[in-house]
């Protein structure tokens, strides 16, 4: 089997390009990276501490859909080529709730695809367990020492546990990958049914949010944790006027 029939390299194929990077500057002026991913109309959404007090220096996409000159396996490797940055239309724009680490913002340009958000997981009857064990695949932009410039990184893991944290009120689930700056924001897509195509059995579970560790341990020690995506549609609905500037507030 060819390697470009594998469900991860599929659904890299389809959904990296709808990835972007956040290029962002602190009040002291130190830089930093984050991911987003686009979900549709423009909007794009990642963890509120990715942009929240910091000043967004560009937003930027590194790989594309084939073009029709170059239909095939591969996507096409844009780069960070500096006409395409963007900053953000509207926003950012955060959840009600100011614990819960989401962010939502539109831009003029987006590409053609989407990932699509999990359901709201208060209305369906899936347990602690339904997901345990299954495939992950994650994207973003950690920064890679020595590159020129970011880079998409997609990386593999399972679903290890659903926890239920005694300060949030949304579920947070493990993934077994290694927790790096610059994965927030960025999305977790996990096979949730093997037995139906691609396209229809994933689904974005949630973004990478940050990693859950102790003591002020780094990053890289945490548990690399996903925030479910029900407060990510909760988000959306709650900024969508201001998204599409439907109000002055």
């Amino acid at each position: 089997m060819s390697n470009y029939d594998r469900w991860d390299r599929k659904v890299f194929r389809e959904c990296g390009p709808a990835v972007a990077f956040v290029d962002v500057e602190s009040p002291d002026g130190t830089r930093g990276i984050g991911s987003a991913f686009h979900v549709g109309e423009g909007i794009y959404v990642t963890a509120r501490h990715v942009v929240d007090g910091q000043k967004i220096l560009c937003v930027n996409h590194v790989v594309e859909v084939p073009s029709e000159k170059n239909l095939g396996d591969r996507l096409d490797e844009v780069g960070d080529d500096l006409p395409r940055r963007q900053l953000p239309l509207t926003g950012p724009f955060f959840h009600p709730d100011p614990n819960i680490d989401i962010a939502c913002f539109t831009l003029v340009w987006y590409p053609p695809t989407e990932i699509e958000l999990g359901f709201h997981c208060k209305e369906l009857p899936y347990g602690n367990y339904d997901f345990l064990l299954d495939q992950c695949l994650i994207m973003g932009f950690p920064p890679v020492p020595f590159s020129s410039e970011p880079i998409l990184v997609a990386t593999l893991g399972e679903v290890n546990a659903c926890v239920k944290r005694y300060d949030h009120a949304f579920d947070h689930y493990i993934v077994s990958s290694m927790a790096r700056g610059g994965f927030s924001g960025g999305p977790a897509i996990v096979r949730f049914n093997e037995s139906l195509p691609v396209g229809v059995g994933t689904m974005a579970l949630g973004l990478v949010t940050e990693s859950l560790g102790k003591n002020n341990e780094p990053v890289e020690l945490g548990f690399m944790t996903i925030l479910t995506a029900e407060p990510i549609h909760e988000c959306i609905e709650h900024n969508k006027d201001k998204l599409f500037k439907k109000t002055t507030d």
